[in-house]
């Protein structure tokens, strides 16, 4: 089968915990399940803003969110990451205010609810890529030193031909008001394989290295294939 993808929008309501059913359109227009999906929101407000990424292999998830105000200061932005689930809102504290995770990949489908009934307090637009097609697809979180030089990312257990990658600078399952930040990368192996077998290579350009990444997407296995 060779790889699609799909890229889409829906809404989380403000205060509904109600399970979203989101209805994907594959590139080829076939039939597919998901094997991973990257998600991503940016909303404005009177005064402020918020944001988080989120991915999800079906099983492992993650998601970085962030909060500032007009004029921001140490005082005026807040950040969260969390490996609860792959929607998430934090408030001007850094704590969680909204998380939703997926419950299942389906057929054309992706099928999300709200951890422990934790609705958005505001409402959102959610934007997704989703991917179908590889031989293995997983999310990983990593957390990344704050020096130079490389820092290999294990576990995947094959050769990845793609890698997304997002970094929060957060730490996990705790309230951060001192910064937000969001990044997102990717990068695809060219003819002669430029990504690390069974491993993302990631080099910290400063210091101020951020703590959490993830990276997903595969084509080739090794002896020691992780298979979804």
């Amino acid at each position: 089968m060779a790889v699609v993808h799909a890229v889409g929008t829906f809404t989380v309501t403000a205060a509904s915990a109600a399970q979203i059913t989101e209805a994907v359109t594959w590139s080829d227009a076939g039939t597919h399940t998901p094997q991973v999906a990257l998600f991503f929101s940016v909303e404005g407000g009177t005064g402020a803003a918020r944001g988080f990424v989120g991915m999800s292999d079906g099983t492992n998830e993650f998601a970085h969110a962030i909060w500032c105000s007009d004029n921001v200061t140490t005082a005026d932005a807040a950040a969260r990451t969390t490996q609860s689930g792959c929607l998430l809102e934090t408030d001007s504290t850094g704590a969680e205010s909204g998380l939703f995770t997926v419950t299942s990949f389906g057929s054309n489908q992706i099928v999300l609810d709200a951890v422990a009934a934790n609705a958005f307090g505001a409402t959102n637009t959610v934007g997704y890529v989703a991917f179908a097609g590889y031989d293995n697809a997983v999310v990983l979180l990593k957390t990344v030193k704050a020096s130079a030089g490389a820092d290999p990312v294990t576990g995947e257990g094959f050769q990845p031909t793609a890698v997304l990658c997002s970094i929060g600078g957060v730490t996990l399952d705790a309230a951060q008001t001192t910064s937000g930040q969001l990044q997102l990368g990717w990068a695809a192996a060219g003819a002669g394989g430029s990504l690390t077998p069974a491993a993302a290579n990631f080099r910290a350009r400063t210091t101020r290295a951020p703590t959490c990444l993830a990276s997903v997407g595969s084509h080739r296995a090794l002896n020691s294939t992780r298979s979804r």
